[in-house]
């Protein structure tokens, strides 16, 4: 199960020791209102859920427990649902923020970490915040739930895309080579090969090969608001660790974010619902179309 902490909505500050994915904390961070998104506007007091926490099944009805009898007054209601798509298991955890001063109505962000070795892993964090009407956030829960358990087999579609590109479960070493940027790459003998892109209007996409250590997995985060805030370099992040050689070329990069795009399901109740994932020249997709298409069909 993936760390449970109190939410406080909103974006992620992201901190990352070396340019690998740390498979073991990628999910473990603590979301934090970034203060630049900040205006300071008269926010009416809502009714919302606090202190109900639960874990359950994907083959049970999805219910909040009668237990659950606390309200409190405030701006912002909130709702953090952990599933593991593997084991077919969730967590939930309702609560509020009395801060009055966010520009947007609603706010829906996702940590999804995806792991091929030792053991295949699904996991993804989404959580949910309002400031719409009273029990806004069990609204949504309530609502769509049964949309995110539904995700199961989308979600393996898109591992089974990650794993034909940047997987390879031979006991023998698969990578020679590595990007190191774009265009030019290096020698990289029995290591692993990593890619990161953090979007926003100043992107960055950094390539390098790494000792073979760190299992193949693919981390991402996703946020989306509506009213839509200003764009932010870090709302959308894409890493991921492989071992087929040449495996974080650019095009392999453009590629991977295209699915996600394509498949990550997030809903926000609204039509601000697009995401940005897929930037760069158009050859960079054309040159993949074919590897995706029948994954994206």
């Amino acid at each position: 199960m993936l760390h449970r902490g109190r939410i406080s909505f909103a974006l992620l500050t992201l901190a990352f020791a070396t340019s690998i994915i740390d498979t073991k904390n990628a999910l473990r961070r603590t979301s934090m209102i970034d203060t630049k998104y900040h205006q300071t506007k008269s926010v009416e007091m809502i009714r919302c859920l606090v202190n109900c926490d639960a874990d359950f099944s994907f083959n049970d009805s999805v219910i909040i427990p009668a237990s659950c009898r606390t309200y409190s007054n405030a701006g912002r209601c909130g709702v953090s649902f952990e599933m593991d798509y593997v084991r077919k298991t969730g967590s939930i955890s309702f609560a509020a923020d009395n801060a009055t001063d966010i520009v947007f109505e609603t706010g829906l962000l996702v940590d999804a970490r995806f792991s091929f070795e030792p053991n295949v892993e699904r996991k993804a964090l989404w959580s949910y915040e309002c400031a719409t009407d009273n029990d806004c956030a069990t609204k949504y829960f309530q609502k769509h739930i049964s949309h995110y358990i539904g995700l199961t087999e989308q979600l393996e579609t898109l591992q089974n895309l990650m794993s034909s590109l940047l997987y390879n479960d031979s006991n023998l070493p698969t990578v020679h080579q590595c990007y190191r940027d774009r265009d030019t790459f290096e020698d990289c003998q029995s290591g692993i090969c990593t890619y990161s892109w953090v979007g926003g209007d100043n992107s960055t996409t950094n390539y390098a090969c790494e000792p073979a250590k760190v299992p193949v997995n693919v981390y991402y985060q996703i946020f989306r608001t509506d009213p839509t805030i200003p764009a932010s370099p870090m709302l959308d992040e894409v890493r991921y660790v492989c071992n087929t050689n040449k495996c974080n070329s650019f095009e392999y990069g453009v590629g991977i974010r295209l699915a996600i795009a394509t498949k990550w399901g997030g809903i926000l109740d609204t039509n601000s619902t697009a995401t940005n994932l897929i930037t760069g020249p158009r050859y960079a997709l054309l040159s993949v179309s074919v590897i995706l298409m029948k994954f994206l069909c």
